[in-house]
């Protein structure tokens, strides 16, 4: 297969993986928005909420997404059994990380306040978590069947689960935040109790794809899904706790960058929070396209095919990177009407937010080749199941990147601005390190082909 091949099957099964990464975040961008709208304490409650249950989503989503390089690989030899092993212990893995996760969530307030955050908003934002840590089980059981319709280049059935879950998540946002339509005015927890709904929703679309098809029916991915089977289980723990590791260094870098805005104000945390769903909103191209490079490079490693390897690995970054200049562009054009979006103009700090929101705007265009350029090399490196290396590059460089976050806002006075510009660097750092990791393993698996 040539060049241009490759580049048009990493497209073909990028689009509903795109398509269902950004209706997933569209659904956290309603909350984001109508919180906003609620006031400027609402949305610096729900953005430290939220932060924390991304947290442990992410945690319990590596070894959800551990599933893919396992499932591909068998889906490449025609093994079923191996492909139905791998996703029930996903859903086995992933539900006992959320109940080891409880505990600590339902105590979150005493650990915002530790961390110097002001205590009415970490008192309101612990409210939220309480309700939103329940909405994590279906969360993460609908990620690792995501990833079962993703394996089989199905990931457009995920794009129709999702689409009902985010107008549900709007009408009930509408209802629970402001109290409309009788209900009573729940502000930050209301958005909570959308959430739980939502995700709820997205599950039951999923598995209802499993039983209403045949073609799915065939793989009996929930028959006896509670018998063990331990080797698989800890093939799947063993894989997934580095991705995870890896996956949460990111997410730290960006939650402790929300930490430190936090230190310096509610209205500095607002703004921060309105650039970092932008910011998220992006990345969700690149993560669709860096999914489909798992997924092809474990098919082609599954076929022992090093041609279709390199040649798959190319075209997800070069399709990425196009992508990443175009919305940079998009953003940096557009960076003070697509704040505004987030701001009610009648609240009396919006104007102070846009102006403290619209520079940390610019930052996150300047940084989306980076960002597009190290998930990619992660997404190539896990369809390698190479993922020990990979999260001990992650957590230097994004320690790094935090700590000259800190030095650049606290130590040099560069403000809120500077905490954005460490964050660039340690994606820039990710970046530069995983693409030599690349080299090193593509020419150790070229050595074991040959």
């Amino acid at each position: 297969m040539n060049y241009l091949h490759h580049i048009k099957r990493t497209w073909l099964l990028s689009l509903p993986l795109i398509g269902s990464q950004l209706a997933q975040i569209a659904i956290n961008t309603t909350d984001t928005v109508m919180l906003g709208w609620h006031g400027t304490f609402s949305l610096a409650s729900g953005v430290l909420g939220t932060q924390a249950v991304f947290f442990f989503f992410i945690f319990g989503a590596g070894f959800g997404h551990a599933v893919v390089p396992l499932a591909s690989n068998a889906f490449a030899k025609d093994d079923t059994r191996s492909l139905r092993r791998a996703i029930r212990m996903g859903l086995w893995i992933t539900g006992l990380i959320v109940l080891i996760s409880m505990p600590i969530m339902w105590n979150v307030e005493n650990i915002f306040i530790a961390l110097g955050q002001d205590a009415d908003v970490s008192s309101l934002a612990a409210e939220y978590v309480r309700v939103a840590q329940w909405s994590l089980f279906p969360a993460l059981w609908a990620l690792v069947f995501r990833n079962f319709f993703a394996t089989l280049e199905k990931a457009q059935i995920v794009f129709w689960a999702i689409i009902p879950g985010i107008l549900l998540n709007i009408l009930l946002n509408y209802m629970l935040i402001f109290g409309n339509w009788g209900a009573p005015e729940m502000g930050v927890v209301g958005a909570a109790w959308a959430s739980l709904g939502t995700n709820i929703i997205i599950m039951a679309v999923l598995v209802g794809w499993l039983y209403i098809h045949k073609h799915y029916r065939q793989y009996e991915l929930l028959t006896r899904v509670w018998r063990s089977d331990w080797s698989v289980f800890w093939r799947v723990a063993k894989l997934g706790l580095p991705i995870s590791i890896s996956i949460l260094a990111e997410i730290s870098m960006f939650s402790g960058a929300s930490l430190l805005m936090g230190w310096i104000g509610p209205v500095e945390l607002a703004a921060h929070g309105i650039a970092l769903q932008l910011a998220a909103i992006a990345f969700m191209i690149p993560l669709g396209i860096s999914g489909a490079a798992t997924i092809r490079v474990s098919n082609a490693h599954g076929r022992e095919n090093m041609s279709d390897i390199t040649l798959a690995s190319k075209a997800a970054l070069v399709v990425a990177m196009l992508f990443a200049v175009a919305t940079a562009v998009i953003i940096a054009l557009f960076s003070a009407p697509l704040v505004n979006l987030f701001l009610d103009s009648a609240n009396s700090d919006a104007a102070k937010v846009a102006l403290i929101a619209v520079p940390l705007v610019l930052v996150a265009a300047a940084f989306q080749l980076v960002d597009s350029g190290q998930v990619i090399a992660a997404g190539v490196l896990r369809g390698f199941q190479d993922a020990t290396m990979p999260m001990i590059i992650n957590l230097v460089c994004y320690g790094l990147g935090l700590g000259l976050a800190y030095v650049l806002c606290f130590q040099m006075g560069f403000g809120p601005v500077g905490i954005w510009y460490g964050l660039t660097a340690g994606l820039a750092f990710s970046f530069t390190c995983l693409g030599i990791r690349y080299f090193y393993k593509a020419n150790q698996i070229k050595q074991e082909f040959a």
